[in-house]
């Protein structure tokens, strides 16, 4: 069914084509007209230069319908593809609860040849708990990064407190073996929203009261998706007014955690940062 910016534009493309009929009717009248008078068929005394003139005339007549037309198509075909454009919907999934969040997750992670982008970035906050689907999820990016070397992965990391260092050095440590791993610890979440990026699906996850994931979009476009990697490179990964540090090696993450240590300190006083 033709949509609205279709069926407007041919309403107004045929409500003309009776002028334009008219009009190359005249134009090929006056055409032929000036053909005799040129070559004297209906008088003799008409000047021959009176018959060049009502011939271009109704030569430059018949051009503007033949452009005139052509505009016209032209205009019907540029905006049905606009309307077509302005028509396509992204599919979008909605995911409400942890278990099917990281299983949506570890699904973009398998279907992902190239590039897996995470951010965890209020890691289980206060909570030293960890779900069969987090842990499967961990254990099939582990597995990935260490036997794929055609993997490009990133991941945005966060400790909310000292219960869950432990769990944050632990998934961190295959990637920091991997040729293309990579790692860079937040201090700070520069937006309430954590994300999985694939190479054809995303998933955009939201916090919902307790800092903790409570429901996630995924979209399933791979356009769609070049675009939230762009964002995330630009807002999250390379964002230069977030406090964050590259985590490449074991002294790098000493580093983090004696200024995690102070931060605890000076953020919780009189509560010692015990692992």
């Amino acid at each position: 069914m033709a949509g609205p910016l279709d069926q407007k534009a041919r309403a107004g493309f045929y409500t003309r084509r009776f002028d334009r009929i008219v009009a190359l009717t005249v134009g090929a009248c006056l055409v032929l007209l000036g053909v005799a008078v040129a070559t004297r068929l209906i008088t003799a005394s008409v000047n021959l230069l009176l018959g060049v003139a009502i011939i271009g005339i109704g030569a430059l007549l018949i051009a503007l319908v033949v452009q005139s037309a052509r505009s016209g198509f032209l205009t019907v075909a540029l905006r049905t593809r606009l309307e077509r454009r302005l028509d396509q919907s992204v599919p979008i999934t909605i995911l409400t609860g942890h278990e099917l969040i990281h299983r949506a997750e570890e699904q973009v992670l398998k279907e992902s040849p190239g590039r897996f982008w995470i951010s965890n970035l209020w890691f289980r906050r206060r909570d030293t708990h960890t779900s069969p689907e987090f842990e499967s999820l961990v254990e099939t990016l582990h597995q990935r990064v260490a036997t794929d070397r055609n993997l490009n992965h990133r991941s945005a990391m966060h400790v909310a407190s000292p219960e869950n260092w432990s769990q944050f050095t632990s998934y961190i440590e295959p990637i920091l073996d991997a040729p293309n791993g990579h790692v860079r610890f937040f201090f700070q979440n520069p937006l309430a929203v954590d994300c999985a990026i694939g190479s054809k699906s995303a998933v955009l996850s939201f916090p919902a009261g307790s800092n903790d994931r409570e429901f996630a979009f995924v979209i399933h476009d791979s356009e769609v998706t070049e675009k939230i990697r762009g964002w995330y490179e630009d807002q999250v990964w390379d964002n230069a007014d977030v406090h964050k540090k590259v985590i490449d090696s074991a002294e790098d993450v000493a580093i983090v955690l004696d200024l995690m240590k102070q931060i605890w300190v000076t953020e919780h006083p009189g509560d010692a940062w015990c692992e």
